[in-house]
């Protein structure tokens, strides 16, 4: 958008920001990109999760593996390198020795996958799933061992929080996500408990200890007061601002 067209953009932005009671947004930080208004009037309401979606899920355990689970776009933005070498160096120990599987749904970069399998331990221990239904990806989010989180490697990516986080939380496995220090997916995960958030330039030997807690004591990392990220709360939170905070 240029010249005269993004100057009306603009315009517009600012007349909407002045004239509403309220402006929402589905992150914390996201006010911080608009226009200079009065952030006193910002809300912030995420996407969530549908708990239907998590009814009667039949989970068939197929191994004995720790899975590595990811779903959704793999590529050179959002691309952990540490951590191939750290599940490496796992599977290259006695304690997990063949017991650690990836598995990669999704659209993944070619140029990746050949990363990943260069790693003598992991050439044989990736599955690359290609595109499943939104059912088969909650059923393996609800039987891997870790779920993996990837927010952009971008200076932007400090507001983006992936859809996909709120059933990674109601699924109730580690998660482990990877992002800028301070993003806003990472304080959901922080604050839920849910799991562990390191940066895409952290140690492989962070890494590795973040997995053996995971793998280990999966338990500590069940996602707490995450309901309501739930649809329907959130629905009620708009109900909220809308008939309680408007007629203070």
């Amino acid at each position: 958008v240029k010249g005269n067209l993004l100057e009306k953009y603009q315009q517009i932005e600012k007349t909407i920001v002045k004239e509403a009671d309220y402006i929402t947004g589905t992150s914390f930080s996201m006010h911080e990109l608009l226009e200079d208004f009065d952030k006193s009037k910002y809300r912030t309401i995420t996407n969530g999760y549908d708990a239907e979606d998590f009814e009667n899920v039949e989970v068939k355990k197929e191994d004995e593996k720790f899975i590595v689970f990811h779903a959704g776009l793999l590529n050179e933005f959002r691309n952990p390198e540490g951590l191939w070498q750290a599940l490496s160096n796992l599977s290259d120990s006695s304690e997990f020795a063949n017991k650690i599987k990836i598995v990669l749904a999704g659209t993944i970069d070619e140029d990746l996958i050949a990363q990943i399998k260069n790693h003598p331990n992991l050439k044989e221990n990736i599955e690359v799933l290609g595109y499943i239904s939104h059912t088969e990806v909650i059923k393996w989010y609800m039987k891997s061992a870790v779920n993996l989180l990837l927010v952009n490697n971008s200076e932007n990516a400090k507001v983006n929080i992936p859809g996909k986080l709120f059933e990674l939380l109601a699924a109730q496995k580690p998660i482990l996500a990877f992002g800028r220090d301070g993003c806003d997916a990472g304080k959901i995960v922080d604050s839920t408990n849910s799991g562990l958030t390191l940066s895409y330039k952290s140690s492989v030997n962070n890494i590795e200890k973040a997995l053996r807690k995971m793998f280990k004591n999966p338990d500590y990392f069940r996602s707490l007061n995450y309901e309501k990220y739930e649809r329907k709360q959130l629905a009620r939170e708009y109900l909220r601002i809308i008939y309680e905070e408007k007629t203070l």
